[in-house]
């Protein structure tokens, strides 16, 4: 521009004729300068937005580019471009599909009374995944597994689809005195002036296992491409379809398994998950908040059994304050999880997950993220997500039975089953804790509520599929050996 109006000047000025054949190289050179600038340097023309090619460019490069800044970057379809939001009943559809195309084809063999629902577990089991998985799920002894025999014993106590526990009248507790050793003491006087009517009627109203699904939940887990054939599959066939919604937040994206490519600040690593938490949330606020009413979140070697995680939502008499009856329409926010002391206080540990209803969902991602650990690169997503939680003064929230028995855990059934404080000691001061907040010390079986919402570090499919198959009866085969040793007990759980 600058040598535009010079040159403009000086042809205006009266000059001699060797001042003019000056004038006219500088011109010359201008002019070659600008077309060799546009031939290297094409972005530097502004194009026609009237152009066609233009239009079909920039619509390739939107679709390429996140949708907002992160944690509402949104997902990807499978081809890399942004604005994929997932159908999160397709895994659900699936399921009954499958299972109504396999009663066709087994009804003209098999006898009505035969066919069970919980056998086509095993059906799946065996075309998802080889023979060494079937093999060791059924046809392992009971109680000779990764279970053990006390973690058989475990899993035996838990109860699928059950009304909440009533506390128990006659009971001995260990406690904790100031020494720290154990004193044995009787509870019965807790509750020595109700009648068990009276306790059942006041703590746990009746309420039929049909009512208990009246809220619409959303289980979503993390994970990552490389487990899709092998954690997620297992979380498929086994949980996943029992959610009234269920996505994966994920690298890829896969409909089949509820996988989504959800990207996030900084790299997919173990020690990111922060990052990829806050970017779940901001997924699931922008998509989700309003078809659903509880969010459950969790990691994919979690086996959840979902009929005991809609119980403990629909328990509003254990932890009423923690757990309000009808918070939605109440606008009270609810942050239900594992309590794992820390520093004065405790936070929601992520093993066995946390649950958040509807309004603390919007909490959180309207009033919390903007400003909580944005940029922050780190593994303890429960710790900061806890953290956030109670910078806008929502605490996490008991998810213990009226017994002050544990319903979530994040240990694998032996080692729930037999830990006595001398071996870990981070769960040392886990249980130390839990024990200060229910004035009731527990080890082992006795720790943990028969409403159990899953188990915990079940880290291989083999073990998913195994304890899922020593819970729910028939899930293998009546001429197994695990078929055979539960058929005296078998009852259906469907």
């Amino acid at each position: 521009m600058c040598a535009k109006i010079i040159l403009s000047a000086l042809t205006k000025l009266r000059r001699p004729p060797h001042c003019r054949i000056l004038i006219c190289l500088l011109t010359t050179a201008w002019g070659l300068f600008n077309l060799f600038h546009q031939n290297i340097n094409p972005s530097s023309v502004e194009p026609n937005p009237q152009h066609q090619e233009f239009k079909e460019f920039k619509e390739f490069r939107s679709s390429y580019e996140p949708l907002a800044p992160h944690p509402h970057a949104g997902a990807r379809y499978p081809d890399g471009k942004y604005g994929y939001v997932a159908d999160v009943t397709a895994v659900r559809i699936r399921h009954f599909q499958l299972l109504h195309a396999w009663k066709q084809q087994r009804k003209n063999y098999v006898r009505e009374d035969d066919d069970d629902d919980a056998l086509f577990i095993s059906h799946l089991m065996k075309t998802t995944f080889d023979a060494e998985v079937y093999n060791y799920t059924c046809e392992t002894p009971v109680g000779k597994g990764m279970e053990g025999e006390e973690g058989f014993k475990l899993i035996h106590k838990v109860k699928i689809g059950r009304r909440p526990p009533l506390p128990v009248v006659n009971e001995t507790v260990w406690q904790i005195n100031e020494l720290g050793t154990n004193n044995e003491t009787d509870a019965t006087t807790e509750f020595r002036n109700y009648k068990e009517s009276e306790l059942r009627g006041k703590l746990h109203p009746i309420k039929e296992q049909a009512n208990l699904s009246k809220h619409r939940i959303l289980c979503a887990l993390y994970t990552y491409d490389k487990h899709h054939p092998t954690m997620l599959q297992a979380a498929v066939n086994t949980w996943a379809w029992k959610c009234d919604g269920f996505l994966a937040a994920s690298t890829l994206t896969n409909e089949t398994l509820g996988a989504v490519d959800l990207p996030h600040l900084g790299n997919e690593t173990y020690g990111n998950m922060w990052q990829k938490t806050r970017s779940i949330w901001g997924y699931i606020y922008d998509n989700y908040l309003e078809d659903f009413d509880y969010f459950w979140l969790g990691g994919d070697d979690f086996l959840v059994y979902v009929e005991n995680l809609r119980g403990i939502i629909e328990d509003h008499e254990s932890n009423p304050k923690d757990n309000p009856e009808n918070s939605n329409e109440k606008y009270i926010p609810v942050f239900l999880g594992q309590h794992i002391p820390n520093m004065g206080s405790h936070y929601c540990g992520g093993g066995p997950g946390y649950v958040l209803n509807r309004v603390a969902v919007k909490a959180l991602v309207t009033m919390s993220l903007p400003s909580c650990s944005v940029e922050t690169v780190v593994s303890a997503e429960d710790r900061f997500i806890s953290n956030c939680f109670r910078s806008i003064g929502i605490p996490c929230g008991s998810v213990t039975d009226v017994n002050g028995r544990q319903r979530f855990t994040g240990m694998p059934p032996k080692q729930l089953a037999t830990f006595r404080g001398d071996s870990d000691r981070f769960y040392s001061n886990v249980y130390r804790y839990w024990g200060e907040e229910t004035g009731r010390f527990k080890w082992g079986l006795d720790s943990v509520s028969e409403q159990l919402s899953g188990f915990h570090m079940l880290r291989y499919p083999p073990f998913i599929h195994r304890v899922h198959a020593l819970q729910y009866p028939r899930t293998c085969p009546p001429d197994s050996v695990v078929g055979r040793a539960l058929s005296v007990s078998s009852k259906k759980s469907f």
